[in-house]
């Protein structure tokens, strides 16, 4: 008969493993970028405009009834160029990147802890490219 491992030890082996995905590439990659992100005055800037937009095409779409659809399209159009212009940052498309690396290393683990409390391997294709994480 398997004796239960306690709250505590699982706590701690939880916290190891934080410590351990702080060290990947993933997690450093991502904490440098996003250094860069949070201090790119051009960046910033340009989301403060962007969601200024939003709020003005937000703020026209709640009038309802008094809603004016030429406005709103404007607004619309300028709350797209806003964004485009985001995209065309290096800074922001480099973020994103890393951002989404390191989700999917953040994925991966929970998917194999989730498959050991529920079973549930997550339908394996058999195809490791698709693959959240081994059973």
């Amino acid at each position: 008969m398997e004796t239960a491992i306690n709250l505590e030890i699982i706590t701690e082996m939880a916290d190891e493993l934080g410590e351990a995905m702080e060290t990947t590439k993933e997690f450093i990659d991502y904490q440098s970028v996003k250094e860069q992100y949070d201090s790119d005055e051009t960046l910033q800037k340009l989301i403060g405009e962007f969601n200024l937009k939003k709020m003005s095409v937000m703020s026209e779409m709640q009038k309802e009834d008094a809603k004016d659809e030429t406005k709103l399209a404007e607004y619309q159009q300028q709350m797209r160029d806003a964004y485009a212009e985001i995209l065309k940052n290096e800074v922001y498309t480099d973020y994103n990147e890393k951002k989404t690396a390191l989700e999917n290393m953040v994925n991966r683990v929970y998917t194999i802890i989730n498959a050991h409390i529920t079973g549930d391997e997550g339908g394996c294709s058999g195809s490791c490219s698709t693959c959240g994480g081994c059973h």
